[in-house]
């Protein structure tokens, strides 16, 4: 962890870039949080899948951006998350390979079965886990 980024003090372009995506996937984290513990007759799939994708999709794009790499729009997760393994063996606990979609980029596509949108969600929790563990993101 560099000290300019830990206590604030001084923010390079690409750790704005990274704050950016951190906070955005801590929000939509949240969002789906919401969503996934309302009564099961008042959740909304699209609402869970999109926003824990989301929060998996910048969690990673945060951390590679972090680690100095610049990010391409055609990055599946699967791609994403390959590229942190290879700079943090700490990812390999997390199994994005439950995640149907991880190697598709379709926006139209989405989970119906809260099993399914249940394996995003966990896989987002366990990448916000991961990096507060590491002090990358707090509160």
């Amino acid at each position: 962890m560099r000290e300019s980024y830990a206590h604030g003090a001084f923010f390079s372009d690409m750790d704005k870039k990274a704050e950016q995506y951190f906070s955005k996937g801590s929000r939509k984290l949240q969002e789906g949080n919401q969503e996934l513990y309302k009564p099961e007759e008042d959740i909304v799939s699209l609402v869970i899948c999109r926003s824990t994708i989301g929060s998996i999709e910048n969690y990673l794009k945060g951390f590679l951006t972090l680690r100095g790499f610049d990010i391409e729009e055609d990055q599946t997760l699967a791609d994403l998350m390959e590229r942190c393994r290879m700079l943090d063996p700490k990812f390999h606990s997390i199994k994005i390979e439950e995640i149907d979609c991880r190697n598709v980029q379709d926006p139209d596509l989405h989970c119906e079965e809260i099993e399914k949108f249940g394996a995003c969600y966990e896989v987002a929790d366990q990448l916000d886990t991961l990096l507060r563990k590491k002090g990358i993101i707090s509160d």
